[in-house]
């Protein structure tokens, strides 16, 4: 658990930063909801009579990365008549051939018509069912006029709706893919991939690619494991008693989102019945404290930049005066001298600190940088949040903050910064851009999304070491047997919440980022879970979670042994 010693000042400046902070975002949130929201259709007004508006752009459909549909239009029929064009008798006959199809009375329909006999235009019935409308189409009744109207369609219904967010009646997208590529899907703009190079779509790949409207998107994720990470987050939550919660499974080679879930959630079928809180994407949108998961940064980064040699030891007295402000370690022992795996391990605050100051401030903020913290990952998912992460030309900033900040307490991050920051040490020292896009198909041309490097954070050789590091630390501090048969490299968080007298003594927000093979790393996966009642530490409540998952993915991932993987070298 993050240092509850610093003084009564200085926590309330935190506290009072991070309140202030909240409350920007909430505002913000409920501003959009405000000017935007979507209330449910019962609650929306009827079309004004004469006037049909603009018509709803159809949209592409949206698939799996084993074509699997997560995302497609289906119609409803708007039907109405032209008055001024039907004599008396016509209107009575039509009246009674339509009011057993729109289940009115004929009264009820020839009201409406003669209600407006000189009107070009009068509706008699909106989202009529496109068996229904298109039987009415069929018809061909002068006068009477069966357009149909797309209306998104989510045949998976809660599954992955983050990731996809949601299409009002109106056809405004909000959230998820669909609103970042909202002109791509509806055919409004074209996109190019800056790499080149257009594929051929397998014919078998999917029979709902490419749609009608030709704009398509085949998304990263598999279904079978976003079912498994949504099911094991919901198990989380009811059991730990927490809150919230995001899980997160990372190809750290390419980027690629495998799932993503966060709870609250919602179905996009029914977006109306949610509200910002389970709209909102926690897993890029809501930057929290990650707590001591950030040892591993700071250790790579001063390993890489020579401030720290692998065998250096450091003597902990459990306790560091720095700027003012007193560090400790969340046990409150002093544990004498101790290396760099002892710091994992028993997941030292003042050890950590003592690295962070060895650099200073100037290469261990260049650092944070490299990792990702403090800036959008770019993923390819509308209303990414930064994070923040002070420096020290702030005003705001102290040397305290270059201690505090090491094991990851004074700055915040999304849970996907996170875990794309963990997926560079797991991928030799390299941050991949994260995308949850693998291609789009544009009238039947697939044009993959190629893996895009943004920097690289630190060496190979770094990287490795601390991949090492991180898995001697978890066969020591949690199980070396975590995943049978795998090696498992992982760092556990427990951030305390702040409040705006200092922080909670007794609410936290656990995490868990860890990756394997650890020679081969092949996924990266983040458990979070906000303010537990069960056990408020990490590793009690998020790690049982990571094996549970991690368990399940070698099989899906048919990932090998490492003895099975190591003899084939």
């Amino acid at each position: 658990m993050v240092n509850e010693g610093l003084s009564f000042r200085f926590q309330r400046r935190l506290a009072a930063v991070a309140a202030s902070l909240s409350l920007l975002l909430a505002l913000l949130v409920l501003q959009l909801v405000r000017w935007h929201v979507l209330a449910h259709p019962d609650t929306i007004p009827a079309p004004v009579p004469v006037s049909l508006g603009e018509p709803q752009r159809a949209r592409g459909n949206i698939v799996d990365r084993h074509g699997q549909l997560l995302a497609t239009d289906v119609f409803r029929w708007d039907i109405g008549v032209s008055p001024n064009a039907l004599k008396d008798a016509d209107q009575e006959k039509l009246a009674q051939e339509l009011a057993p199809l729109l289940k009115q009375s004929a009264d009820e329909l020839l009201a409406k018509i003669r209600a407006q006999p000189q009107a070009h235009y009068v509706l008699l019935a909106s989202a009529v069912d496109q068996e229904v409308g298109e039987r009415i189409a069929s018809l061909r009744h002068r006068g009477v006029k069966a357009e149909p109207r797309p209306r998104r369609y989510y045949p998976q219904n809660e599954l992955a709706a983050h990731l996809l967010g949601f299409v009002n009646v109106e056809g405004r997208a909000f959230y998820g893919v669909e609103e970042f590529y909202q002109e791509f899907l509806t055919n409004a703009s074209t996109l190019y991939d800056s790499q080149g190079g257009d594929d051929t779509l397998p014919a078998d790949f999917s029979p709902f690619i490419p749609s009608p409207v030709g704009r398509d998107l085949i998304l990263t994720i598999d279904s079978g494991i976003q079912y498994l990470v949504q099911t094991e987050l919901r198990h989380a939550i009811e059991y730990y008693g927490a809150q919230a919660g995001t899980i997160i499974v990372l190809d750290p080679r390419t980027g690629e989102i495998l799932a993503a879930a966060s709870e609250p959630a919602f179905d996009p079928n029914r977006y109306y019945e949610g509200n910002d809180r389970s709209w909102v994407n926690s897993a890029i949108s809501l930057a929290y404290e990650p707590g001591s998961v950030v040892k591993v940064v700071t250790l790579a980064a001063g390993l890489d930049a020579q401030a720290i040699t692998l065998d250096e030891t450091f003597r902990d007295n459990g306790r560091l005066e720095i700027g003012g402000y007193e560090i400790r370690n969340s046990d409150r022992r002093a544990h004498g001298i101790v290396t760099l795996t002892d710091i994992l391990a028993q997941s030292l605050n003042v050890g950590a600190a003592q690295v962070s100051l060895k650099l200073g401030p100037e290469a261990f903020y260049r650092y944070l940088r490299d990792f990702g913290f403090g800036q959008v990952t770019e993923v390819d998912l509308a209303g990414e949040s930064a994070g923040i992460v002070k420096n020290p030309n702030s005003p705001v900033w102290s040397e305290s903050d270059l201690a505090t900040n090491a094991y990851g307490q004074g700055l915040t991050v999304t849970p996907l910064q996170l875990a794309t920051a963990v997926a560079a040490i797991a991928n030799d020292g390299v941050l991949m851009k994260p995308h949850v896009v693998r291609a789009t198909v544009d009238q039947g041309r697939l044009i993959p999304i190629r893996p895009k490097a943004q920097q690289r954070a630190v060496s190979a050789e770094t990287a490795r070491a601390v991949s090492q590091l991180m898995r001697d630390a978890t066969a020591r501090s949690i199980d070396a047997d975590l995943v049978p048969g795998y090696q498992v490299a992982g760092k556990t968080g427990t951030a305390q919440v702040p409040t705006l007298t200092g922080y909670s003594e007794d609410t936290t927000i656990a995490t868990y980022v860890a990756f394997l093979p650890v020679d081969d790393p092949r996924v990266v996966i983040l458990v979070k879970l906000d303010r537990p009642t069960r056990s408020t530490w990490a590793a009690e409540v998020t790690v049982p979670v990571f094996q549970r998952i991690a368990i399940e993915l070698v099989r899906l991932l048919d990932i090998p042994p490492d003895t099975v993987r190591l003899s084939r070298k």
